[in-house]
C-alpha cells in the first residue's frame, strides 16, 4: 500500500489528460473545518504508520477509497457505492456532503471537469478550475 501526496494539477490531470483518459469531477463537499482538519491529520497519521505496520493494496478491500472510509475519525457511513467505480458521488449526495439544491444529474454534468482542467494554465490551475466550474453552475 502507497499514499501518494500530490497538488491537484498532478492528480487531475493524471485522470484528464496524460495517459488513459478518464472523466474526472469535482465536488463542493460540505465539511466542517474541525471535520477537514481531523481528516487531513487521520490520513497523515495512516501514512506514517506504514512505516512500522507495511498493509498490502487489494483493490476491493484497501484502495484509495476504502481506507479513507476505514480513518479513526471517519463519520462516512458504508455503502457499496464505495466499492463500486463511479458511484460514490451518488451516495455522498444522497447523504447530504454535495450540493442538494439541484437534482443529481444536473449536479454531476455541472462537475465535469475535463475540458476545463485541460485548458487550464500551468500557473493558477486550482483557482481556474474552480472559478470555470463556478462560471459553469450558474450557466454563464
Amino acid at each position: 500500500m502507497i499514499f501518494i501526496a500530490a497538488d491537484e494539477r498532478d492528480v487531475i490531470l493524471r485522470r484528464t489528460k496524460h495517459g488513459r483518459n478518464q472523466e474526472a469531477y469535482l465536488y463542493r463537499f460540505a465539511a466542517s473545518p474541525e471535520e477537514l482538519r481531523v481528516a487531513f491529520l487521520d490520513y497523515v497519521g495512516a501514512i506514517n504508520s506504514l512505516y512500522d505496520k507495511p498493509r498490502w493494496y487489494h483493490a476491493l478491500c484497501a484502495n484509495c477509497t476504502t481506507t479513507f472510509y476505514r480513518l479513526p475519525n471517519s463519520r462516512c457511513r458504508w455503502d457499496w457505492r464505495v466499492l463500486a467505480n463511479g458511484r460514490l458521488d451518488k451516495a455522498l449526495y444522497e447523504a447530504g456532503r454535495l450540493d442538494r439544491t439541484v437534482p443529481f444529474a444536473d449536479l454531476r454534468r455541472r462537475a465535469l471537469l475535463n475540458a476545463i482542467a485541460n485548458a487550464a494554465p500551468v500557473e493558477g490551475f486550482g483557482d481556474h478550475i474552480r472559478r470555470e466550474l463556478e462560471r459553469s453552475r450558474h450557466g454563464q
